[in-house]
């Protein structure tokens, strides 16, 4: 149950969702009713730490860039038509001493680093896919300033602690 969000967070939709698929048939031997590790909002500690693994890693740093400063920039004279939402070029080159803790005051969002190499999976049906991840998105955000966990971070771990393998998705959604 994806509940992070609270003001995207409607009262008793969880219910009417599990409500839905038992109407439908559909069981599960681990999930909601079974195992309220399910449910984000009770999953903090996991999240928290695979934020320190990636901390850790180096591949993690605060921002204090708002959306509407990002969109500023990509519309700025002489700006790249493929500039992507955040550029590498924006990315400290040391982080100050006190980086961490002015993102723990709420000052700043924490961003994940993206790789400057492509990433490349196989989709059952469109075959081998090859994205740079660096160009088309750019370091992307894990947690907002207000706190709150990026959908990006919490699904992937969710998928890895829950040994998800197979992902299904519209093909919208493959880049």
């Amino acid at each position: 149950m994806e509940d992070l969000d609270g003001q995207r967070t409607i009262p008793g939709m969880a219910e009417d969702i599990l409500e839905d698929l038992a109407w439908l048939g559909i069981d599960w031997d681990a999930g909601p009713n079974t195992d309220m590790s399910y449910v984000q909002s009770r999953r903090i500690a996991s999240y928290e730490d695979a934020l320190a693994s990636l901390r850790a890693q180096g591949r993690l740093f605060p921002c204090t860039l708002s959306r509407k400063d990002l969109r500023q920039l990509a519309t700025a004279p002489h700006g790249s038509p493929r500039h992507p939402p955040y550029p590498a070029a924006l990315r400290p080159n040391r982080l100050a001493p006190d980086g961490y803790e002015r993102y723990q005051d709420g000052q700043a969002s924490l961003r994940f680093k993206v790789s400057d190499n492509p990433v490349t999976f196989l989709d059952l049906v469109h075959g081998r896919v090859c994205e740079w991840v660096s160009e088309s998105v750019g370091d992307f955000v894990v947690k907002r300033r207000d706190g709150v966990y990026a959908y990006q971070l919490a699904v992937v771990v969710d998928d890895l602690l829950m040994g998800i393998t197979e992902v299904v998705r519209g093909q919208d959604l493959i880049t």
